[in-house]
């Protein structure tokens, strides 16, 4: 188990320095708690209503809150009844609340219910006919190396996967989408019943493999081959595993976006594309959150940024509320994904979200202002929607060419030693499968016979491991050291 913090090292340690390989922890304590489940669950209802850290003070009444911020008392207008309603209700929850005393917790759920509605402790939530305007779906963004090594991702994917192969288990809405065929591979080497358990959940649908490529890539600097061979190699991975291919490309976090890449999506069949990245330029501010994106030969794919403007949202009520109120394309549609969950080996999307979430969804049916959000739907379901509308009339901007990253620099200079390493195993594995393809076909056209045979999964083997190293904090130079180290080996 690994006890490093989210930069490489342990508390108290140098984060300059890389972490010490001989440095080891003890488990001295654990506790087993029988938890109040209906505690736990005003300690939601609490925190989307008044979740404000301190006092609020409205119209010389003081109103106590005490949770993380994100709420309808602090996110609401404060001209709005909305607003002095969730003060209200705030206050006569911690008024009712007696410490020690169970029976006030069920009072104070009572008076929650006054705002959020009866319906969040379950699914049903979702179960009403108002339209929703946003779409949730779970997701663990795991970078395959930055901060760690590539062994290091391969627990990262086994802890957060199999967190949420049991929230799937316990909320029906639940829906997971994860990308990189190279993790599921880690998966099926290293943790083969795991990998049953999420199997089973791909086929029951919760489980959603999504993305086609090997790794969320760099999409700059590898070869026009390479960025075919991620797909290829992608693709044939996900439909060798599950049945079938992924329809929607999903590269939320790299430093830029190539022309080339529509097209190569439509040939690898896919005519969708999230992304994010881009919400994080840092001199002009991309234009729109749904529209087309055209490449330099005409071909395009359907393309939407969340405007929560984040791939791992922590399902507050503000990531809800800025789902609609940051929506750049409202002029053609209002619909939006809001893309949750703890990524990086945190797991993926808690109990808590899913939680947060029906409250948001209970609370816009109640009181309304709040979006919509809905969850129990895929990734793909939210496009195919669009595409109806596309069919109906719905006319989307087009972007046409790359898409430039105003942020991350030196992408195309820093560990340079990385980059000519990539460059000289892309011309390699030309010249090998040039000589293997001439030596399996030579005997054929002179008539004669050898053993020789083309040596096809050696040939597969070398490609994953280049397309592994073309990982989009490997190639541009982004990682620590210990993970050049890895691709050094490679």
């Amino acid at each position: 188990m690994a006890c490093n913090g989210m930069f490489g090292n342990a508390a108290g340690a140098d984060n300059i320095q890389p972490p010490k390989p001989d440095r080891y922890f003890e488990l001295q304590m654990a506790d087993i708690v029988a938890v109040n489940l209906e505690a736990r669950a005003l300690f939601v209802d609490f925190w989307i209503i008044a979740g404000e850290r301190g006092m609020i003070e409205r119209d010389g009444t003081q109103y106590l809150t005490h949770l993380p911020p994100s709420d309808a008392a602090r996110e609401f207008p404060e001209e709005s009844w909305e607003e002095h309603r969730a003060l209200q209700v705030a206050n006569a929850i911690i008024d009712a609340f007696v410490v020690g005393d169970p029976r006030s917790i069920d009072k104070c759920r009572t008076i929650a219910q006054e705002y959020l509605g009866n319906q969040v402790d379950s699914e049903a939530v979702y179960a009403s006919d108002k339209e929703a305007l946003v779409y949730a779906v779970g997701h663990c963004h795991i970078d395959s190396c930055w901060l760690w090594p590539w062994d290091e991702t391969k627990r990262k994917v086994a802890r957060s996967w199999a967190n949420q192969c049991d929230l799937l288990d316990r909320y029906p809405e639940h829906r997971f989408v994860c990308s990189q065929a190279q993790q599921y591979k880690w998966l099926v080497q290293h943790y083969p019943s795991l990998y049953e358990r999420v199997k089973a959940k791909v086929k029951a649908g919760t489980f959603q493999p999504i993305g086609g490529s090997w790794v969320e890539h760099d999409t700059n600097m590898p070869s026009g081959e390479s960025l075919v061979r991620q797909f290829l190699y992608g693709q044939r991975f996900f439909e060798s595993h599950f049945g079938e291919r992924s329809r929607t490309f999903w590269l939320p976090d790299t430093f830029g976006y190539s022309s080339q890449i529509p097209q190569i999506c439509r040939l690898a069949g896919m005519s969708r594309f999230l992304t994010q990245k881009l919400s994080w330029n840092n001199i002009n501010r991309f234009p729109h959150t749904t529209f087309n994106w055209v490449a330099l030969d005409g071909s395009q794919v359907l393309c939407h940024m969340p405007p929560s403007e984040t791939y791992t949202a922590s399902a507050h009520f503000g990531d809800v509320k800025r789902s609609i109120s940051q929506h750049k394309s409202m002029d053609q549609d209002n619909t939006s994904m809001l893309v949750f969950g703890i990524g990086d080996g945190g797991g993926g999307p808690t109990f808590q979200q899913i939680e947060k979430l029906r409250r948001c969804r209970g609370l816009s049916d109640k009181i309304g202002l709040l979006p919509r959000v809905k969850m129990g739907e895929s990734v793909d379901d939210f496009f195919a929607k669009l595409e109806k509308k596309i069919q109906q009339g719905t006319d989307f901007p087009t972007w046409y060419g790359e898409l430039y990253f105003e942020l991350h620099r030196g992408t195309y200079t820093t560990q340079a030693k990385n980059k000519r390493d990539n460059r000289r195993a892309e011309v390699l594995m030309h010249d090998i499968e040039y000589v293997a393809t001439f030596a399996s076909i030579r005997d054929v056209l002179h008539g004669t016979s050898s053993s020789y045979k083309y040596p096809k999964q050696d040939i597969d083997e070398l490609w994953e491991m280049i397309l592994l190293c073309q990982f989009h904090d490997c190639l541009p130079g982004s990682s620590i050291e210990m993970c050049y180290d890895d691709s050094d080996k490679v």
